[in-house]
């Protein structure tokens, strides 16, 4: 079962903006010739993912990004995406965005999704006809969200913030997630943590996120922090 697929080709993964000496920078998850050859720590329940991110425009590296994955028995994954500012100046509004396609069913089965963001939990879920359920949570809660087509799901260097469109489908749907970090010192590091779970039925895929959230300790013993 395919439960997360690459919308629109570049979109999938962790996007991030932010701004230094009075510009804008933006970086795709998929782009190749701005990010560093990443080091990948394999652990036992999980890994963690590292690299550098060189706007094209300068010759040193702006951000250094570590992915903390960690998946233990259970169809749950918590990730931990963190960024930290790797020059000697302040960076500006910096932002941390997660866009997903799960075209659950498989590639075959991408029009009936529906997709769903409750913005007083903080869960965003996605659903078709079969019985099989995603959740996306995260602490801190998203400031903005999207659910929609995988062909309406952008950012750019002005227009910064996603739609807050909580739901759309059937059909082919994705879900983008947006956290504001703001100002980030000189070597100032910034997280958000997020569980991805699927299940059965709604309340199933409800447990499974917050059973996730309630093992911190296994968590830390297999990644250290």
């Amino acid at each position: 079962m395919t439960l997360l697929r690459n919308p629109a080709h570049d979109l999938a993964g962790f996007w991030f903006s932010y701004g230094i000496d009075g510009r804008t920078y933006r970086a795709k998850a998929t782009e190749t010739s701005s990010y560093s050859e990443p080091k990948i720590h394999r652990r036992r329940y999980g890994a963690s993912v590292t690299y550098e991110h060189t706007p094209q425009e300068r010759d040193t590296s702006v951000l250094g990004v570590t992915i903390d994955l960690w998946s233990e028995n259970t169809p749950a994954l918590w990730v931990r995406p963190t960024v930290q500012n790797i020059t000697d100046q302040q960076l500006e509004d910096a932002r941390i965005y997660l866009f997903m396609d799960f075209d659950l069913g498989g590639p075959g089965s991408h029009n009936d999704d529906s997709g769903r963001y409750d913005q007083q939990l903080g869960v965003a879920t996605m659903s078709d006809p079969t019985p099989v359920h995603v959740g996306v949570s995260a602490r801190p809660k998203a400031d903005a969200w999207d659910v929609t087509s995988p062909n309406r799901l952008r950012i750019g260097r002005v227009r910064r913030d996603l739609r807050r469109s909580s739901a759309a489908g059937p059909g082919d749907v994705a879900i983008g997630l947006q956290w504001n970090l703001g100002q980030i010192e000189p070597d100032g590091r910034r997280l958000v943590e997020i569980v991805i779970a699927a299940g059965l039925s709604p309340d199933e895929t409800l447990t499974a996120l917050n059973q996730t959230w309630e093992r911190p300790a296994e968590r830390s013993r297999d990644t250290g922090t």
